[in-house]
């Protein structure tokens, strides 16, 4: 299995008045895993994910993403949250500086994430 750790600075996806400043295309995380949570959906700049633990907005944290025999350690910050019951958190998480090397392996964890939703949505044969 690949590693691909960093922890590194701060990548802007939502201005100070809250609008989305989402760079990049998003996909569903299928087939890919998260140390911290579920995650609910990934791109290049950051992800969704669901927790049992809350986040602060502005906290930092380090993350692992495993997929496709790829694991990649993330600095993330968490961007907005939103209590969704009794220890159940979704967070918006924005990756921080993003190496060149960290970019690559976080397209191919998208790959991963898209083709698994592509075959779990594609429509059964009847036999």
């Amino acid at each position: 299995m690949k590693t691909i750790r960093s922890i590194v600075p701060v990548l802007r996806l939502v201005s100070s008045d809250g609008a989305n400043r989402r760079q990049t295309g998003r996909v569903h995380a299928s087939g890919v895993a998260c140390d911290r949570g579920r995650l609910i959906d990934l791109s290049g700049t950051g992800a969704r994910l669901e927790t049992r633990l809350p986040w602060r907005e502005g906290e930092r944290r380090e993350i692992g993403l495993t997929g496709s025999d790829l694991r990649l350690g993330l600095a993330a910050r968490c961007v907005w949250r939103r209590r969704e019951g009794f220890l159940r958190y979704i967070v918006g998480l924005a990756f921080e500086d993003v190496s060149e090397e960290q970019a690559r392996a976080l397209s191919l964890l998208a790959l991963t994430a898209a083709q698994a939703t592509e075959q779990s949505e594609a429509p059964r044969l009847a036999a």
